[in-house]
């Protein structure tokens, strides 16, 4: 039986709060101890921060192209992001036809190839993938409203791609309906002050998403009637497979305070941030062929829920969500020609999933019948420290800039409760197990520089996530490979 753990559900979490931002190299290098104009222009709580007098734009490639652009007039502020993979997808070539189709001579259809287009739910097909974002900012407040394709769901592949055509013949059959549809699409709004509340920080953001996961085939055949002479018949709408499911989120987060300041260069800063996540399913279908009539059918049952793949089971009554709580501790310290950061990241999270499992059983009278058999809860508790480190340095203030940085993901701990009940026997198995991850470590480095105050390069190298320094070659994981770059211009 398949259920979705804790793990699953973080994932799921964190992928569901990814809003539309240009994330600069020096950021990424530095793990956001430093930062660029690149990071803030889109940024609602940190528009504000950006510097330059009417324009600023943005063009980059971290394996897709991204650009971006800001532009204010007096109070009114305005940006813009657009990253993708436009011309990532499978590719569903056809030919067209003028032969017998569906039984009708001389007819005109497009014949496709069915592998390709059964393809499109493949968990690592290549679709496409787009991710767009629109800043207003005004009266020391920013409103985001994002769109993205991204990843939604911990294992269900990022993009978004749909076949859906009429009188086509696909792996030579003939078909009234063939449809595909597998992919996330995640509408989203934030809103947050982009200035201080105080005099030691705080800027408060709100934000709300709602990520649309489609995993859809349905296909209505052309067959043969009772005369053999006369046109096909429709078979009728047969759902193969059908997984859809929407998952709203809420994040908060407080903006910072700084708790210590000193003239030194010397800073202590706290932060506060706040992740709910809900998952709902919509009513999904299961095809059925009805032989109750002369002629037969294919009809749907549906209920809300699932069902799962190779097996008659159907899930229902499913409740999963989950809660995030981050804190976080930075320190950092600034001169002239060098500046080091740290943080520490503590989140905790708190998750909970429960279902009916369902027994599908088809009557005399045909179609399926659910017959409840189990009851399905988990709850869990996950702790997983994050440290960030940082440092840049500058041996020509003003026109290059060097950054280094890593990640070390702490070992995290976590404790799930799992409990199955029959409902025949009201019989319960309870299991209670304690999880221990590894420690994630990550190395980073890069290179910023400045042609003129006005216009700057931004590179990240190649120097991968298993810690490697390959200074020769040529390849991703070489520190002469500059997988991530940026060029920004203001005016």
């Amino acid at each position: 039986m398949k259920k979705l753990t804790g793990i699953a559900i973080l994932l799921m979490v964190i992928a569901g709060f990814a809003f539309a931002q240009q994330d600069s190299p020096t950021g990424l290098a530095t793990q956001w101890r430093f930062t660029t104009d690149a990071d803030n222009y889109l940024a609602p709580q940190w528009y504000t921060d950006t510097e330059f007098e009417k324009f600023y734009g943005v063009a980059g490639f971290n394996g897709m192209a991204n650009i971006g652009f800001a532009a204010k007039k007096e109070n009114f502020y305005i940006g813009g992001y657009y990253g993708g993979q436009i011309f990532r997808r499978i590719s569903l070539d056809y030919s067209d036809m003028k032969d017998d189709f569906a039984n009708k001579e001389n007819q005109t259809f497009k014949w496709y190839n069915s592998s390709q287009i059964n393809s499109i739910s493949d968990v690592n097909a290549p679709r496409p993938n787009h991710d767009i974002g629109i800043l207003v900012g005004f009266a020391n407040m920013g409103i985001l409203l994002s769109f993205d394709t991204d990843e939604l769901i911990e294992g269900k592949g990022a993009g978004y791609q749909f076949f859906n055509k009429k009188d086509v013949q696909v792996g030579g059959l003939d078909y009234a309906v063939y449809k595909v549809q597998y992919g996330n699409i995640t509408p989203a709004i934030k809103w947050g002050m982009a200035k201080d509340l105080i005099d030691r920080g705080l800027r408060p953001a709100v934000s709300f998403s709602l990520g649309i996961f489609k995993d859809y085939r349905m296909e209505n055949q052309y067959v043969a009637g009772s005369d053999p002479t006369a046109p096909y018949r429709e078979l009728g709408e047969n759902v193969t497979h059908s997984e859809n499911r929407n998952i709203i989120g809420i994040g908060l987060d407080l903006g910072g305070i700084t708790l210590v300041e000193k003239e030194s260069g010397f800073k202590f800063s706290a932060n506060l941030e706040y992740d709910l996540s809900a998952t709902a399913y919509p009513e999904n279908s299961v095809g059925w062929l009805d032989t109750s009539g002369a002629l037969s059918v294919y009809k749907n049952f549906s209920a809300k829920g699932y069902k799962e793949d190779g097996a008659d089971i159907f899930y229902t009554d499913i409740k999963e969500s989950s809660h995030i709580i981050k804190p976080s501790f930075a320190v950092s310290w600034d001169s002239e020609k060098i500046g080091i950061g740290a943080e520490l990241a503590l989140p905790i999270s708190f998750y909970s999933t429960g279902s009916t499992i369902n027994g599908m059983i088809t009557p005399a009278s045909g179609g399926y019948v659910l017959l409840p058999m189990f009851t399905y809860k988990e709850t869990g508790i996950e702790f997983a420290p994050v440290l960030g480190l940082g440092a840049q340095f500058r041996p020509i203030p003003g026109k290059l800039n060097i950054n280094i940085g890593g990640s070390i993901g702490l070992s995290s701990i976590g404790r799930t409760t799992e409990v199955i009940t029959s409902l025949a026997t009201n019989d319960s198995s309870k299991d209670i197990e304690k999880q221990s991850f590894g420690t994630k470590t990550g190395l980073y480095a890069g290179i910023e520089f400045y042609f003129s105050p006005n216009v700057a390069i931004d590179l990240l190298t190649g120097v991968s996530n298993h810690n490697n320094f390959n200074f020769f070659g040529t390849t991703n994981n070489s520190i002469t490979y500059f997988g991530t770059i940026l060029l920004a211009v203001k005016f």
